[in-house]
């Protein structure tokens, strides 16, 4: 995960090798993160990446689009928690987020093949568009 990605940076009361912080609750982790804690996001990515990048591959069925979704998710997740205060029940909420840009991916890779499609054959991109005629 590119720290230069993230909206905002700074460090803030826990640091990275407390013990304390990683005994936190995901909830706790995230009222940290929007106090400008890195460290607390670093965390929670290390909680989670394993298992999201496992559901994404699962998914994309490609370990390098699932990386990139991936790191969609998490930069997505991080500027979603400093946006507001709304309380987030994290595992479902991220899982929320892979999935829906994993489907946003598969639907941009699902046009470029349809267009790609056409150009072999040679068809304009205009009847490609409206799809197969009956």
């Amino acid at each position: 995960m590119e720290v230069s990605a993230l909206k905002h940076s700074g460090r803030g009361g826990l640091s990275a090798r407390s013990p304390l912080l990683r005994l936190q609750s995901d909830e706790r982790l995230v009222a940290v993160i929007r106090r400008g804690n890195m460290a607390a996001f670093e965390l929670l990515v290390s909680r989670y990446e394993g298992r999201l990048l496992s559901f994404c591959r699962h998914l994309l069925r490609s370990r390098e689009d699932a990386e990139d979704v991936l790191q969609e998710v998490m930069t997505a997740a991080y500027n979603a928690m400093l946006s507001d205060d709304r309380p987030i029940n994290v595992r479902p909420w991220l899982y929320r987020i892979a999935r829906n840009r994993c489907l946003s991916h598969l639907r941009k890779a699902g046009d470029r093949r349809r267009l790609d499609g056409c150009a072999l054959l040679g068809q304009r991109r205009q009847h490609c568009r409206q799809g197969p005629r009956p």
